[in-house]
């Protein structure tokens, strides 16, 4: 008889330290922050400026509906293949240090 062990959750890539490696993990770092900070300032532009056909009046609601899609963005962008190879920091400082 023989004991297996039972299948648990898939696992993220290990982190390598080849030269290629860190290359390819700072660039899907670069990538997914780069993305998100065009969504954000994307949104914040659609959302709250005067001019524009979607802009809502009252402030709060803004925030709060970026707040929630910023939310939702971070999670989607942090549970991808990218965001999994890179450690799915999406800070520039962090992206700067790699």
């Amino acid at each position: 008889m023989t004991i297996t062990a039972p299948a648990g959750p898939a696992q993220a890539d290990p982190p390598t330290t080849t030269e290629s490696g860190i290359l390819r993990r700072a660039a899907c770092e670069l990538g997914l922050t780069g993305l998100l900070l065009f969504f954000v300032v994307t949104g914040v532009r659609w959302l709250i400026a005067p001019d524009s056909p979607f802009s809502v009046h009252d402030i709060h609601y803004a925030l709060a509906i970026l707040g929630v899609t910023i939310g939702v963005l971070l999670m989607v962008f942090m549970m991808s293949p990218p965001g999994r190879r890179s450690g799915g920091h999406l800070s520039p400082a962090v992206t700067i240090a790699l």
